[in-house]
């Protein structure tokens, strides 16, 4: 009887340690032409935020092909620069952005493809979550495509960026409103951020949202809920580097989403290209 217990015991135990550990996703299972966006919220102040880049750093080496991006939001009370560091990483996007998915309640969170998934109170999403979470989404088909294109002008240091969708089925109806978000980041910028050892000068922060070329929330390209399908769009926007970012690091994302009506934020398919190929 003894060893029964101790047997059950040990069995609870190890059912207890599973359910707290993070399920890893199963590579390759599905074969779609999805493109999955994460939007990581941080701050130079959040101590833990370093765990979820690295996280976010492994995901990105597991899909390989593009199939996944990563956006890093530098907003919130976490998100106040240092005297260390080089310059202040927040936007005003990026607030707009933390308003219209979050509230984040703790640290590190992302959004995935922006959706409340339904085992979820709120979209900002606990670190351990997003791998599955990403796996789910990639096994998805896309109902859109969508094109970025850029020209860059090293002189002037202009960027003209356009941004394109269309239907991957001309007959497909959208019962809500369609927006389309044009992103520009930077990677590789040293500047100071907390991590467990203390204020750490010398941290590469990467997928920095810059610059949002499109309103925060997106540009309307589509009603919705009104019958009739979605026509292809194209926008085209510009905008001068600032001096101190360098165009050979900048990426741009552009993505088409559910617009808020009813709640639904959600992306329906994401790019990315490198400003200077």
């Amino acid at each position: 009887m003894r060893r029964l217990c101790f047997l059950s015991l040990l069995f609870a135990m190890s059912v207890l340690h599973s359910a707290c550990e993070e399920i890893p996703p199963q590579i390759g299972e599905c074969q779609t032409a999805r493109v999955v966006l994460i939007e990581e919220f941080t701050g130079v102040r959040c101590v833990n935020c370093p765990a979820g880049s690295a996280k976010i750093e492994q995901l990105l080496a597991q899909y390989t092909g593009a199939k996944l991006i990563a956006v890093s939001i530098h907003a919130g009370f976490f998100s106040v620069p240092y005297p260390e560091s080089v310059e202040d990483f927040t936007t005003e996007a990026g607030s707009d952005i933390d308003g219209l998915l979050g509230p984040v309640t703790a640290y590190p969170a992302a959004s995935v493809n922006r959706k409340l998934f339904p085992q979820e109170s709120q979209r900002p999403l606990s670190l351990a979550s997003w791998a599955g979470y990403i796996a789910s989404e990639l096994c998805r088909e896309p109902l859109v495509d969508v094109v970025v294109s850029a020209a860059y002008d090293s002189t002037t240091r202009q960027i003209s960026a356009t941004i394109s969708t269309s239907s991957r089925d001309a007959a497909t109806v959208f019962d809500a409103p369609l927006g389309l978000t044009l992103y520009l980041l930077e990677d590789g910028v040293r500047s100071a951020q907390l991590d467990e050892n203390g204020v750490d000068t010398n941290y590469i922060h990467k997928h920095i949202l810059r610059h949002c070329f499109t309103p925060s929330d997106g540009v309307l390209i589509h009603s919705g809920g009104d019958g009739t399908t979605l026509s292809p769009a194209t926008r085209t926007y510009t905008f001068t580097l600032p001096a101190h970012m360098r165009a050979e690091n900048c990426h741009l994302v552009g993505f088409t989403h559910y617009k808020g009506t009813n709640n639904r934020f959600d992306v329906l398919q994401a790019t990315e290209i490198a400003l200077i190929e």
